[in-house]
């Protein structure tokens, strides 16, 4: 479970804490290589600087349209998610 705390311009990201991290296999990640574009997949892209403390360890991530990262929001439930991983294969 990952847990993301967030304001108007500012994400902290809190990783779960597992050993392996998260598996690049993950049905997400999949659906998106097999569309190829993150909004077809049903994603929202958000931009902006990623960042890590050096003295704990949590991430953190400004919002900025010029940033050179990115990570991707839901915007459907879960099942439909689900359902294209389904008609995909």
């Amino acid at each position: 479970m990952r847990q993301i705390i967030f304001g108007t311009d500012r994400w902290t990201d809190c990783d779960h804490g597992s050993k392996s991290g998260r598996s690049s296999r993950d049905p997400m990640l999949m659906l998106m290589a097999l569309i190829g574009d993150e909004s077809e997949a049903g994603y929202d892209v958000v931009t902006g600087y990623a960042s890590v403390d050096a003295e704990d360890g949590a991430n953190h991530f400004v919002i900025d349209s010029k940033g050179m990262h990115r990570f991707v929001v839901k915007r459907y439930a879960d099942d439909y998610y689900e359902m294209q991983i389904n008609r995909l294969l």
